[in-house]
């Protein structure tokens, strides 16, 4: 489906025929829910044992501060600057609201009252497909305390397994593709192959089960009132679709947690958590030490790992299985599966490998939470992604602010032009590939301070403080190196201990940094 472009549409203004379009997309999406066989044991199991420790003033407090300011108010016009600058008699207040709230299953309707606003995934996309955006909602301020004040008196009960990285303490992107880059690393160098598959749920946080959802976190022990209040907060909250500054009439919805929430990812990690717990008894797939790494999970992006094909298509089977139980289902076209190969066997065969019986796209490279996998293992593709992400930014400056003073260019290359994602990663690569990384680094910012193209810019970093290519790379390396070797994750920590991580070729890139 395409989004309308004319003026003017039956009548109406293009944007609220807009507006109206994603409302229908987003009503029908958001209640495409049909099973409800866990309907009745829920509802059961929600009318027993209904005591729970209240929450205390200074709860809340602790809640109030670490809200975000500079942030979008939602229908209530209510900023978290005025919870966080409030008397501190407001804690006292919203313990006694919350309390009753929770007693009494009892929420506001403003209180649920939720801004849906279409986010573009990508802006290289197709820009009037309706696929290539997601729903961001926006909520009121006082339930987004309230939710931080569950997430964090439950911390406990919300725990996910070791292969989960997304949305928790101490766990990133770059952490999650350093378990997989040295697992891959590791059965190559004992000359095996590894095949990996890249799983894509569709829709998957709008797809949630609420039943299911509720099911799960009763089985966690997390007091049953609490369940109520979220079951009464998720059946009967409300909906509004914005495009520009048109909102759309109020609907419904029956499955699905909101992408942007400060519960929904922990919510959803906890819904996935099962498919992991799955995965992780099984047999097959790759292990290190008789650690099992045959699955990482971040948020709604599945890798499997196997070092057969066979072993992988029994993975792929059992993901089926469970996505078929909990009403969700896979992305074909999206998901792709590739072999990384020792040297000794880059001419074996690959069969074909199959997901709902459609036939798995085979790729020799492959974007994985932002970095590029290759089939060959070097790294030569991230690096030049990066080179092409720094002149872009760079030239952006450039037509934009070069006429500003030489304090705003320092300041916005600073904040444009210093990082380079997940470059503590980089371990097998052309060294032309990373001096022409530097080169452009060095370029962009002698350009965008109006010096002669002959100059040095080493000379230039340092009159206006600026780090140069080499001390940004050290200490992103640092970062790493750092989080890994502290990390208390039982997938890093097994890996910084084994015999492979002191005799890989990134161990020996970060040494060569950081000492040398």
């Amino acid at each position: 489906m395409n989004i309308p472009l004319a003026e003017t549409v039956n009548g109406k203004s293009g944007v609220e025929h807009i507006t109206n379009m994603w409302r229908s997309h987003f009503s029908e999406l958001l209640n495409s829910s049909t099973c409800t066989e866990k309907k009745n044991t829920v509802l059961e199991r929600l009318s027993q044992n209904l005591s729970f420790d209240q929450i205390q003033h200074y709860e809340i407090a602790k809640a109030i501060k670490c809200i975000k300011g500079g942030k979008s108010s939602g229908l209530d016009n209510l900023y978290g600057e005025h919870l966080k600058y409030a008397d501190s008699k407001l804690a006292g207040l919203l313990s006694l609201v919350f309390n009753c709230m929770i007693i009494h299953s009892y929420l506001p309707a403003n209180f649920m009252d939720t801004i849906i606003i279409p986010l573009v995934k990508d802006k290289k996309g197709d820009l009037q497909s309706i696929d290539n955006y997601r729903p961001i909602a926006i909520t009121n301020i006082m339930s987004k305390a309230f939710e931080i004040l569950l997430l964090d008196k439950y911390a406990s009960s919300f725990h996910t397994t070791c292969h989960q990285y997304g949305f928790k303490a101490n766990h990133a992107t770059d952490l999650c593709v350093f378990v997989m880059k040295q697992v891959c690393d590791f059965y190559k160098q004992n000359s095996s192959p590894v095949y990996v598959c890249y799983l894509d749920l569709s829709k998957a946080f709008d797809r949630v089960n609420h039943w299911q959802l509720f099911e799960k976190l009763l089985d966690r022990n997390i007091p049953t009132i609490i369940v109520r209040l979220l079951k009464e907060w998720y059946v009967t909250q409300k909906f509004v679709i914005q495009w520009g500054k048109c909102l759309s009439e109020a609907f419904s919805v029956s499955n699905g947690v909101r992408q942007g929430g400060i519960l929904s990812p922990v919510l959803f990690n906890v819904f996935i958590n099962d498919l992991s717990v799955q995965l992780k008894s099984l047999s097959y797939g790759c292990q290190i030490n008789s650690v099992s790494y045959n699955h990482l999970i971040y948020a709604d992006d599945t890798v499997l790992l196997a070092p057969s094909p066979h072993a992988l298509q029994l993975l792929i089977n059992r993901c089926e299985q469970y996505v078929k139980e909990h009403d969700l289902c896979f992305n074909v076209k999206k998901t792709k599966f590739m072999c990384l190969k020792p040297e000794l066997m880059e001419s074996i065969h690959v069969p074909t490998l199959y997901v709902n019986g459609s036939k798995i796209n085979y790729v020799k490279q492959e974007c994985y939470l932002g970095v590029d996998i290759a089939e060959d293992g070097m790294d030569d593709a991230a690096i030049k992604k990066e080179r092409n992400k720094l002149y872009a930014r760079g030239n952006m400056l450039v037509r934009k602010f070069k006429h500003c003073t030489n304090d705003v260019k320092v300041k916005l290359f600073l904040a444009y032009c210093i990082s380079f994602y997940c470059c503590a990663l980089w371990s097998n690569f052309k060294e032309r590939s990373l001096s022409q990384l530097h080169v452009a680094h060095n370029t962009m910012f002698k350009i965008l301070m109006g010096a002669e193209k002959r100059s040095s810019a080493s000379g230039l970093f340092v009159s206006f403080n600026v780090p140069n290519f080499k001390i940004i790379q050290r200490k992103m390396v640092f970062s790493l190196y750092t989080r890994v070797l502290s990390s208390q994750n039982l997938l890093v920590s097994t890996l910084v201990n084994s015999v492979h991580f002191s005799q890989s070729f990134l161990y020996k890139k970060w040494t060569k940094c950081l000492f040398i």
